[in-house]
């Protein structure tokens, strides 16, 4: 930036500087002021707003891969279960391979009397099969409940509900931090316009070196 000229001996300065006004402003002060008011927009217009915290910002990363491992453990889980998933345990029981086991060795046990020994054998087994058979059931159904669906809910409903919000904030900020920029551009426009005036009166006024 040039400095300002140097008065001669018993000269009187009129260059008062008024920044608010422009009034009687000697250029070379307006045209630091104009710069200095450049570097603070081009400042302001590299900010970029930043509303999670650290924390978030880690656990926003890794939200991924928690999908992926959820998903594919409920894949596995639900793969590994014998009755039907989502059927009643009446209706799931019929299906279980040990009901039908228990069934065959009951029937066996009809067929040769109860006063037979391999009868009575057949009938034991068959007993302790289907008992077996409403164990699984009940430990399915409860696996179910607290560990299958939950993992659904969490890969397939919560973590995208939290995917599509973040994305959602994401353009609320985008949107702010244009509106700032806009308006820190529409102060400068203004000033830019207010200066060629100021100029142009200081220049009519100033007085002549020689």
């Amino acid at each position: 930036l040039a400095s300002p000229p140097a008065l001669r001996s018993g000269e009187r300065s009129t260059d008062a500087v008024v920044i608010g006004t422009g009034i009687g402003a000697a250029p070379w002060a307006l045209r630091k002021y104009h710069r200095s008011i450049s570097v603070s927009f081009s400042l302001r217009r590299a900010e970029k707003t930043e509303v999670l915290s650290e924390d978030l910002l880690q656990v926003e990363k890794r939200l991924e891969l928690v999908k992926q491992v959820s998903h594919s453990t409920h894949k596995k889980l639900t793969a590994c279960l014998q009755g039907q998933q989502g059927v009643e345990a009446d209706k799931r029981s019929k299906k279980l391979p040990l009901t039908t086991l228990a069934q065959c060795l009951t029937e066996g046990s009809a067929i040769l009397g109860d006063d037979t020994l391999l009868g009575k054998m057949l009938k034991l087994c068959g007993e302790a099969e289907d008992k077996l058979a409403q164990e699984l059931i009940h430990f399915e159904l409860q696996v179910e409940r607290d560990v299958i669906e939950p993992l659904f809910m969490l890969a397939e409903v919560e973590i995208p509900n939290i995917q599509k919000q973040r994305k959602h904030l994401a353009k609320l900020v985008l949107d702010m931090d244009s509106s700032k920029t806009r308006a820190v551009y529409r102060v400068l426009t203004l000033r830019r316009a207010l200066r060629d005036p100021w100029e142009s009166r200081v220049g009519r006024r100033a007085p002549s070196r020689r």
